[in-house]
């Protein structure tokens, strides 16, 4: 038995080492946030955009907030939207719904800022531009290099390129400032996305270039602006700590004091199922009794409260099965006198019924006796009254069973 206790104190110990341990590599997965997707506004390692987020917080007159939510209110007219690591050079059947979404809120008023997600493999590009040459080498016609998406972006009037650089110095060339940059802005930037933009509207302004190609763009449209980014390094945490470039982050954000960065292009959305429910309407008591409840059921399943006895578990004598028997009469009938009955008047009771189905050949004498018995039988003479009950019913009986048999 106490091996036995041994036993289940080193599992329970087991089991609370390995749930402490669970609970604790979430904290830290929560607490770095690489559960979430790169460049999300939730990440604090190198790749997230979490201490431009914080920083953000901390100045004066500026508030900033996470968007969950997948309708389009975010922040109202007056606010700067930021969409982080987007892949707007992938096909998507949603890229016409976002495109006019985003061109409503600068109407109204508003400044969106995209910036995709950096496309830098040098080792694919590579062998894409070999197998270009190849085919070149075979058909003299001219090579396209560029390859273009789909066309939803076409109605705003930019089109993404995907450029095949060769060399690796041209992959890690810089942006430079175009033509029209404002002032206070840095003259060149590290780039490290092969994605670039073709200009199909003259109200787009190219800001930097890389390569010869627009890379940062922006265009004033209603009374709000579009700013296309096509490299989110520079919002990063790591760009943050190696290379700040505050005047550039400042004139992105513009005028506005509300910023918004949005989580749910990254596939973080807050979804209104039962729990959200739960916690909006304060349910945490009613959750917490139905799981009081169904572990009280479980236990009670488990380990009944009453005791089978062992007559019951052992089966009618002579079965083959051994099953479990119920009780008889006789023993519902002893339950209920010793559910009803107190113990100094279960003897003067048992008497009284006995006088019922007595034979009435019995002298009185021998009645008056016996009451004499059980007056004299309480506490703990109630067990020698019953003894000397015994021996002066015992000839009586055997006397009325000769009387029958006669009769018979």
């Amino acid at each position: 038995m106490r091996r036995h206790r041994v036993y289940l104190a080193l599992l329970a110990g087991v089991l609370a080492v390995f749930v402490i341990g669970v609970i604790r590599l979430f904290q830290l997965h929560f607490a770095v946030g690489d559960v979430y997707p790169a460049y999300s506004s939730l990440r604090s390692d190198p790749v997230g955009s979490k201490a431009f987020h914080d920083a953000l917080a901390e100045i004066h007159g500026i508030s900033t907030s996470r968007n969950y939510h997948t309708d389009w209110d975010r922040g109202g007219s007056g606010a700067t939207v930021f969409f982080l690591g987007a892949r707007i050079e992938d096909e998507s059947p949603d890229d016409g719904e976002f495109v006019s979404q985003i061109e409503e809120h600068a109407r109204r008023g508003g400044r969106v800022v995209i910036a995709c997600y950096p496309l830098s493999r040098i080792r694919r590009v590579d062998q894409v531009s070999e197998q270009a040459d190849r085919q070149k080498e075979k058909n003299p016609a001219p090579q396209r290099k560029d390859r273009e998406t789909r066309r939803p972006w076409e109605s705003l009037g930019v089109r993404m390129n995907l450029t095949s650089l060769r060399s690796r110095h041209t992959v890690t060339a810089p942006a430079v400032a175009g033509a029209g940059v404002p002032e206070g802005l840095p003259a060149s930037l590290s780039w490290h996305s092969i994605l670039s933009f073709e200009l199909l509207h003259e109200d787009w302004k190219t800001i930097y270039t890389r390569a010869g190609r627009p890379v940062l763009i922006a265009r004033d449209l209603g009374q709000g602006s579009i700013v296309l980014v096509s490299d989110s390094y520079l919002f990063s945490n790591e760009a943050l700590r190696r290379e700040l470039h505050a005047a550039l982050l400042a004139w992105l954000i513009g005028p506005f004091s509300d910023v918004v960065f949005d989580e749910t292009h990254l596939g973080v959305a807050d979804s209104a199922g039962v729990m959200s429910l739960a916690r909006k309407y304060h349910l945490h008591g009613v959750l917490a009794g139905i799981v009081l409840l169904a572990a009280l059921f479980v236990w009670h399943n488990a380990a009944p409260f009453l005791t089978p006895s062992s007559r019951t578990l052992r089966g009618r004598a002579g079965d083959d099965g051994g099953y479990v028997s119920g009780r008889d009469s006789a023993s519902a009938f002893v339950n209920l006198l010793r559910r009803n009955i107190p113990t100094g008047d279960l003897l003067r009771t048992c008497f009284q019924e006995w006088r019922k189905t007595a034979s009435p050949t019995i002298k009185s004498e021998d009645i008056d006796r016996m009451q004499q018995l059980i007056d004299r039988g309480t506490g703990e003479q109630i067990i020698s009254a019953y003894r000397s009950l015994c021996d002066l019913t015992g000839p009586l009986t055997h006397h009325k069973k000769e009387e029958l048999r006669a009769k018979g």
